[in-house]
């Protein structure tokens, strides 16, 4: 959130000496080294040896393999189409991005750091909101909150005009999760000995999901951004129909 201040700072000429568009290659700048920082960090992690029972069979048997199995359980394979959905939903976001010039009447570029802080602020809380839902009520619960979240934030957008159209993108933020919460589903129902392979296979989702930005942006140029609006929604609907479809996987009693 303080970076994404930061960032409306310098892009509302905070810094005089930085006009545009020296204001976005000092913040892509900046990117630089703290990528390279993360990738540093990176490197020092300590991993666990595993020790591998069997030898490693060639990969394209093992992937057909993977992918089969996979999609021969149906809450698995449920799963997977809601995880599409949702990403073809959530390629929306830049389109909301340039619709606030509709929704506001200004430039983008005066409230990028200002959505950004609200995406990250209102993930942060509902990280732990999330969390605690996902321990009373089950693992489900989360996916299906984050399905609606995204849902809610494209349906601000549409209809609330003004200031009160940011929410949206804080919505959003939110709804964001469910990068986390529909994998997290995934391994909570394998077995621990398939968790990986069904991860990766989970992993081919957002390829599935590639052309969703270019199907946006197309939508809004032949027929306006309520278009891409009406076709997110749409996705998000069916995504919420599958998940309504899977089995509810409750939180496990401790013990004693």
């Amino acid at each position: 959130m303080v970076g994404s201040l930061g960032a409306q700072f310098v892009l509302n000429q905070g810094l005089p000496f930085l006009e545009y568009p020296l204001d976005f290659a000092f913040l892509y700048g900046i990117g630089v080294p703290c990528m390279a920082t993360v990738a540093f960090l990176s490197s020092r992690y300590q991993l666990v040896p595993v020790k591998e029972k069997e030898q490693r069979p060639p990969f394209l048997p093992y992937l057909r393999r993977s992918i089969a199995a996979f999609f021969s359980s149906r809450p698995l394979a449920l799963t997977w189409i809601a995880y599409v959905l949702w990403y073809f939903s959530l390629s929306s976001m830049p389109n909301l991005s340039l619709y606030t010039k509709v929704a506001m009447g200004r430039e983008p570029k005066e409230f990028s750091g200002l959505v950004m802080a609200l995406r990250f602020g209102f993930k942060s809380v509902a990280g732990f909101l999330l969390g605690f839902l996902a321990l009373r009520r089950g693992i489900r619960s989360p996916v299906t909150t984050t399905v609606l979240l995204v849902g809610a934030g494209i349906a601000w957008a549409w209809l609330v005009p003004g200031y009160g159209y940011l929410l949206s993108f804080g919505l959003l933020g939110a709804g964001e999760l469910g990068g986390a919460y529909l994998p997290n589903y995934v391994v909570s129902m394998s077995p621990a000995a398939e968790g990986a392979r069904n991860m990766s296979v989970m992993a081919l989702a957002p390829l599935a999901s590639s052309v969703a930005p270019a199907t946006h942006g197309a939508l809004t140029d032949g027929f306006g951004f309520p278009a891409s609006f009406g076709f997110a929604i749409a996705t998000i609907l069916a995504a919420l129909w599958l998940v309504f479809r899977l089995p509810v996987i409750r939180p496990a009693k401790p013990k004693g």
